[in-house]
């Protein structure tokens, strides 16, 4: 239990979109109102910007392959912008041609998380 609740912070992973970090901060902030935390301006909009594009592009493709780390916040959140039917995600360990990805798709759309190497991207 808090001692003092008057006195709580908090930060946020700065590869967490405003998107994936709202519904936890509306929590903290019902729960603990006088809590203190970045501005808003601290969030990283390059992965916000990823996500929207996403959206954008998942419109406009049959498939959508997502690249980067397995671990990276940031290609999990590009993944869940993205309808599950239309989005793969890579794996290097499973092999890149797995029979039916691209079963039926007449456009794919690729992006990557911010540190995913460009080798990775190329390949």
């Amino acid at each position: 239990m808090l001692q003092d609740p008057a006195k709580v912070a908090f930060i946020t992973q700065t590869t967490l979109s405003v998107d994936d970090t709202r519904a936890v901060i509306e929590a903290l902030r019902r729960r603990f109102p006088a809590i203190v935390g970045p501005d808003v301006k601290d969030i990283c909009y390059a992965t916000q910007n990823r996500q929207e594009a996403v959206k954008l592009l998942c419109g406009r493709v049959d498939v959508l392959l997502v690249v980067g780390a397995r671990n990276s916040s940031i290609r999990t959140g590009c993944a869940r912008s993205a309808p599950s039917s239309r989005c793969r995600l890579p794996d290097r360990r499973r092999g890149r041609d797995r029979p039916g990805v691209f079963a039926g798709a007449a456009t794919v759309g690729l992006t990557a998380g911010a540190s995913a190497p460009e080798e990775l991207v190329r390949e």
